[in-house]
């Protein structure tokens, strides 16, 4: 390793009868090597002497650094480990390089058909998604005379809520989980229903809609990734609402996924009360993440 530090040298490639010794060859060389050498730990990085400006070098567990003597954290007095002070007090600082810790966009994508709902929601109105009673498998609706009924079934292509809700409170919900398509530490950024009505003369007065929830099952706790809880489908025309659409929920709150603590769940409510009918269909969800180093 070189004994001297500053931005890496360019290799000339020599001439015809040129001569050539160890510094032309060990100069450059020694620059690139020192750039990617890992230094053990940030306490080698600042013990560093007269670091120049746009020197890089790699610590272990944290990556590239790079030294900085202008521009915006140059001087910055922000904490341990972002941006370091150099040791010998060298005007500057030594400035995390954000490059190589980018943020990436993540999709993950399920279909509904895959089996996944196992549960219902037991509600008192419609769209209330406070209850924790995420009970697995629920197959009725929660009344004496329909206790024993199915209340969904999948195709290979979907899965569809088969019967009426004409009442102003639904008690039909799917329960989605979704710990399996996340990410630890990732932020959730939204979560797209791709769904389509069937045979409607009228759009119903009460429009399917979806929320995303956290469970704690520590202290029993329920918690909306949407600070409204719910967003309805916002199909205007009949036409639109009987084509293949989605209903796109974008996280506002809650949005680091905490695995270690929660469960994580979709909440789909059918189409209810006027102009209501059978056979709403779902398709597929789309979530949409961003994590730090995910390629």
């Amino acid at each position: 390793m070189s004994t001297t530090y500053g931005t890496a040298s360019s290799i000339t490639i020599p001439s015809d009868g040129d001569t050539i010794d160890a510094t032309d060859v060990n100069t450059p060389f020694a620059a690139i090597w020192d750039r990617h050498d890992v230094l053990a730990d940030t306490a080698a990085l600042t013990a560093i002497l007269v670091p120049t400006h746009g020197l890089i070098r790699y610590v272990r567990g944290y990556g590239h650094y790079v030294f900085v003597t202008s521009g915006t954290y140059s001087a910055s007095t922000a904490a341990s480990p972002w941006i370091l002070a150099s040791g010998d007090g060298t005007a500057g600082r030594w400035v995390l390089d954000l490059t190589s810790q980018a943020q990436s966009s993540v999709i993950r994508s399920f279909s509904c058909a895959d089996g996944l709902p196992r549960g219902s929601t037991t509600i008192a109105k419609t769209h209330d998604i406070t209850t924790t009673s995420f009970w697995c498998p629920c197959t009725g609706d929660n009344t004496a005379a329909d206790a024993s009924r199915a209340f969904m079934y999948s195709e290979y292509r979907y899965m569809k809520f088969p019967d009426v809700e004409v009442g102003s409170a639904i008690g039909r919900h799917l329960l989605f989980p979704l710990n399996a398509y996340m990410l630890q530490g990732a932020t959730l950024n939204s979560v797209k229903l791709n769904l389509a009505g069937t045979g409607h003369g009228a759009l119903p007065a009460m429009m399917p809609s979806l929320a995303v929830v956290r469970y704690k099952p520590e202290d029993n706790s329920l918690a909306s990734l949407l600070a409204a809880n719910t967003l309805d489908d916002a199909s205007g025309t009949i036409a639109a609402y009987d084509s293949l659409h989605a209903i796109t929920l974008t996280c506002d709150q809650n949005t680091t996924v905490d695995m270690e603590a929660n469960s994580y769940y979709a909440v789909v409510c059918n189409e209810g009360h006027t102009n209501a009918l059978a056979e709403l269909r779902l398709y597929n969800f789309v979530l949409t993440m961003t994590a730090k180093g995910f390629f």
